[in-house]
């Protein structure tokens, strides 16, 4: 499909692709980075499993991920369809079946039904995974992502961005340094 990747100045890859009805520009930085931060969950969580049963350090990484990505996602009233899929999409690239996967929809649907102390969730993240771990980082990027989805933050999706950003002891800059240049800072 693609006719030219190329990286743009932001280590972000921007896919031309032409559709028989009419020419668009697709953004691919959201899946390209996915792709390799993928590569080094997979890694991270390789020894999830032990008889079946989640390692209670693997459960609480899934827990935090996916209830802060409902987190964001329900910051701007509606759960889109793509958001959605994008935590459909990364169940799948962690390969999380069985209880992995289980404990990740429950942990999506509890953060999109109500509205949680984002503090208190990412306080409980912090005691297994310190600012500055993979872990942590990584849940930063995958939240980062979720909210990029549609080609723009939205206001309320700011503000959660910038309490997990807090929560995690990342600068405010941090933020802004990680969301794609066609989206801006506002």
């Amino acid at each position: 499909f693609c006719a030219k990747l190329v990286q743009n100045p932001r280590h972000r890859f921007v896919c031309s692709r032409t559709q028989p009805d009419s020419r668009m520009e697709t953004r691919m930085s959201n899946e390209a980075q996915a792709h390799g931060v993928m590569d080094r969950l997979r890694h991270l969580i390789s020894g999830m499993f032990s008889g079946g049963k989640l390692e209670p350090e693997r459960q609480l990484f899934i827990e935090t991920l996916f209830v802060l990505l409902a987190q964001v996602a329900r910051a701007d009233g509606i759960v889109t369809a793509e958001e959605a899929t994008f935590g459909e999409r990364l169940i799948d690239r962690m390969q999380l079946t069985g209880e992995g996967r289980r404990l990740a929809v429950e942990s999506f649907d509890r953060g999109r039904q109500q509205k949680l102390d984002i503090g208190d969730e990412l306080a409980r993240f912090s005691t297994q995974y310190p600012a500055g771990t993979d872990e942590a980082r990584q849940l930063f990027d995958f939240v980062i992502q979720l909210a990029c989805i549609d080609g723009r933050v939205r206001p309320g999706e700011r503000q959660v961005l910038q309490q997990i950003t807090a929560h995690l002891g990342y600068p405010r800059t941090a933020l802004e340094a990680h969301l794609p240049a066609e989206i801006g800072q506002s």
